[in-house]
């Protein structure tokens, strides 16, 4: 998962009890099995300007976004939907908790700019459902919500004309916000070998939320055909780092 779990949602999977093949009963702590992984599929950060974090998630054959409405000159909305395979916005589910299959989601992007030429400030602000698709044999799942995610971003961008572009920027990449399942867990037996088992219920939401701070520099090649631009991105959350580069682009 992006930024695991919460210690109160991970107490929930303590203490499952399970069985051998001769039916002797032994606890298991399945919270370790939630991990912090990195699910993004682009940074602001790289790319210095505005973008879609929900459609990296989606092949570009199964992902559609309709035209943006716009609010006056600065403001526009968009919606999105599209369809991912083996995980839900980059957040794997497989084993003994479930095995994701699709996951189906439709988003909503509000865009903001305000500026004159090239220098401006820009923000936009985005809200996700996802319906997944489990295989439960050989699990404990027995139900999941719809999970909702959401993603924002501010930055300002500086037109230094020939001297390039400086663009800031931070933002929080596509978050789990909500992300309940329901697992019918084993948790003793009683005198007589009858195994109890109880409902319990778990959300999957991010424990941390990750906050992203951007710098990017983009100087135009010499035949006004692209560009090359530097990076520095500093990440807090659930996985903290420092990332630096140099992208190359050329439209020949």
């Amino acid at each position: 998962l992006a930024s695991g779990i919460s210690p109160a949602q991970a107490q929930v999977l303590a203490q499952v009890m399970l069985l051998d093949a001769f039916e002797r009963d032994f606890y298991l702590d399945l919270a370790p099995l939630v991990t912090s992984t990195d699910t993004r599929r682009g940074s602001l950060a790289e790319t210095g300007s505005e973008m879609n974090y929900y459609a990296g998630y989606m092949p570009w054959d199964k992902h559609a976004l309709l035209p943006a409405v716009s609010f006056g000159e600065n403001s526009s909305l968009s919606l999105g939907f599209g369809t991912s395979e083996g995980h839900v916005l980059g957040n794997e589910f497989s084993g003994i908790l479930g095995t994701a299959r699709y996951s189906h989601t439709i988003y909503g992007m509000y865009h903001y700019n305000y500026g004159d030429g090239g220098d401006g400030f820009f923000a936009q602000a985005g809200l996700g459902l996802s319906y997944v698709e489990f295989d439960k044999s050989n699990s404990l799942l027995e139900e999941a919500d719809i999970m909702v995610s959401s993603t924002a971003s501010l930055g300002y961008r500086f037109d230094l004309m020939d001297r390039g572009r400086l663009a800031v920027s931070i933002s929080q990449p596509v978050t789990l916000e909500s992300a309940r399942l329901t697992y019918d867990v084993p948790v003793a037996r009683t005198l007589e070998g009858r195994v109890v088992r109880e409902a319990r219920r778990v959300d999957f939401k991010a424990a941390r939320r990750e906050i992203d701070f951007g710098i990017n520099y983009a100087l135009p090649l010499w035949d006004g055909r692209g560009e090359v631009a530097s990076f520095a991105e500093a990440r807090t959350g659930a996985i903290e780092e420092n990332r630096f580069g140099v992208r190359f682009v050329h439209n020949f």
